[in-house]
């Protein structure tokens, strides 16, 4: 039997979500857009706010953890996932590979429903707590040792679930915007090895728990556009 995954699991497996935004402001900003915030049960929780007077989020953690995601709808996923974003301030350069030392300053996220229908502990979690439903992801992360391109099984999840790519290495030049574009649905087929569904989920994220250190970053113009050729 498939275990369907809990979002959060992309962190950790097993434990209850949480929502906090870091001010009523920020809550009610960000709740407008339909974003929504999951923690990490016992960790401190990332920040997210929105920056006034921009299309941006600004992303802080300190020793923190957490995303922050909305719904998607098959009508808006058409076409390639484009967004911008920056760093200006990293923590240390972890391995993206290995459980428990990963942390990086920015994450960006595609979550699909797309598990069997068998039971398990899981669905209960989404029944009683309402977490998203995922049962497979796709990873953008900002950050890490290796080179920009490569890819690899998210360590935090069962074998063929999870696919990491690196965005943009953990030594790119901070405080300057980098434009970025997937083509999510090759993508999909391409690790998973079957035809891309809509994703039901995008979502940001930065993690500072595990090795320590503080991160400050910015994501904008986070969307769904037309293919214009080459992606990266």
């Amino acid at each position: 039997m498939h275990v369907r995954l809990v979002v959060w699991v992309l962190g950790f497996m097993g434990a209850m979500a949480s929502t906090a935004m870091a001010n009523d402001d920020a809550r009610a900003a960000l709740a407008a857009d339909g974003w929504q915030l999951l923690t990490v049960p016992g960790e401190e929780a990332a920040t997210f706010a929105p920056v006034p007077g921009a299309d941006e989020i600004e992303v802080r953690t300190a020793g923190s953890v957490g995303f922050l995601y909305r719904t998607v709808s098959p009508a808006e996923a058409t076409g390639t996932l484009s967004w911008r974003w920056r760093v200006d301030k990293s923590g240390p350069h972890t391995d993206q590979t290995a459980k428990g030392q990963d942390d990086r300053p920015l994450a960006v996220h595609l979550w699909f429903s797309d598990a069997d229908d068998d039971w398990s502990l899981t669905d209960w979690l989404y029944d009683i707590f309402g977490v998203p439903d995922v049962g497979s992801a796709l990873t953008y992360v900002w950050g890490g040792r290796a080179h920009v391109g490569t890819t690899f099984a998210n360590p935090h999840l069962p074998d063929g679930r999870g696919v990491i790519t690196i965005a943009a290495a953990g030594d790119e030049t901070v405080g300057e915007w980098r434009a970025q574009q997937f083509d999510y649905a090759a993508d999909f087929e391409r690790h998973f090895g079957r035809p891309a569904p809509p994703p039901d989920f995008i979502a940001i994220s930065a993690d500072t728990d595990d090795v320590g250190g503080m991160s400050v970053g910015r994501t904008s113009d986070l969307r769904f556009v037309e293919k214009t050729g080459a992606t990266q």
